[in-house]
């Protein structure tokens, strides 16, 4: 299976809504009884400020893939001076201040998102990273766990794994290192994941085996050199108390 970068991932899925509002015409009965009201609101909008709510929108995700949280943020200021309903904006902007360690600033908009879309999955993933980002681990590693199990089947399984890497890196730092590894103990060399060789970074960090830290970094560097699915796994790893252990080997892992 070809991993997908999680980063790609959640900003797609944050297109999906905006996408469908992209049509000139104003929504027909039976689009007005499915979609939510913001979205109806947003496809009435006059044709070239949508277009330009949507360009704006665009832009921001490419800069979410790219790494450019401050770029994004600012994007996304203005698609609201646009139009101010969207829900997959305000989940937006919380990724990119999550990014940032600006935790209890996203977790403002991550309760706005949950009140205008109960249940949403990339807000319960921004949920369980400020949980993380602020030292809330074992919060964190229940929020996932509640994710997982509500997820339906068309989410890549890479997704869940690097959600699970989470939850790895969560009992680490609380001490659980039984629990951790119980966690990716289906895993071996042969599966297509990254996660198997960065739990092993993880483990051996723990432990202070930085030669195994060290050489497993490397093997799974090389083995997943083609895509970029490796990136949500290092940013993952550059939680404090995990990567300051391994700097010489990991200049790249700080964002």
């Amino acid at each position: 299976m070809k991993s997908v970068p999680f980063s790609v991932l959640f900003s797609a899925l944050l297109m999906i809504g905006v996408a469908s509002a992209a049509p000139s015409a104003g929504p027909g009965k039976q689009q007005e009884e499915e979609a939510p009201a913001w979205l109806v609101d947003l496809s009435n909008l006059p044709k070239a400020e949508r277009a330009r709510y949507l360009a704006e929108f665009a832009s921001a995700k490419e800069a979410f893939r790219a790494g450019r949280w401050v770029i994004c943020f600012t994007t996304l200021q203005g698609c609201e001076m646009i139009f101010n309903k969207n829900p997959n904006v305000w989940a937006l902007m919380a990724g990119c201040l999550i990014e940032q360690q600006q935790f209890d600033e996203a977790e403002e908009y991550v309760e706005k998102v949950e009140k205008a879309s109960p249940g949403d999955p990339v807000n319960a993933v921004n949920r369980a990273r400020v949980y993380m980002g602020r030292g809330e681990y074992a919060r964190c590693i229940s929020a996932i766990d509640k994710l997982i199990s509500t997820l339906p089947g068309k989410y890549d399984g890479e997704v869940i794994n690097v959600l699970t890497y989470r939850q790895v890196l969560c009992h680490l730092l609380l001490g659980q290192r039984k629990e951790a590894i119980a966690r990716v103990a289906h895993l071996s060399a042969m599966d297509d994941t990254p996660l198997f060789y960065y739990s092993r970074v993880a483990i051996a960090l723990f432990d202070g085996d930085l030669r195994s830290a060290r050489r497993d970094l490397s093997v799974v560097r090389q083995v997943f050199s083609n895509n970029n699915a490796y990136i949500s796994y290092e940013r993952a790893l550059s939680q404090p108390g995990l990567v300051d252990a391994l700097p010489e080997a990991n200049p790249g892992l700080k964002h």
